[in-house]
């Protein structure tokens, strides 16, 4: 989902996303590993959570969106 949203929008969502993931959910690291702001960073989660349904402090859907991303 995520992956035709930024085809289509031109936006990097999944690659935000992977971003968090690998900084271990820390906003402020995921933004410098990006280099954008980390008001721009929470925005596009924001997005994302709006987009899928995905609740990222559960830990659960963590590890649903960690084993999601590996097959990807």
């Amino acid at each position: 989902q995520l992956m035709r949203y930024d085809a289509a929008h031109e936006s990097e969502l999944l690659p935000t996303l992977e971003a968090f993931m690998r900084s271990r959910y820390n906003a402020t690291l995921a933004a410098k590993e990006l280099f954008v702001a980390r008001s721009t960073l929470i925005n596009r989660l924001e997005r994302i959570v709006e987009l899928t349904g995905i609740d990222l402090e559960d830990f659960d859907e963590r590890v649903y969106l960690a084993i999601t991303l590996l097959l990807v």
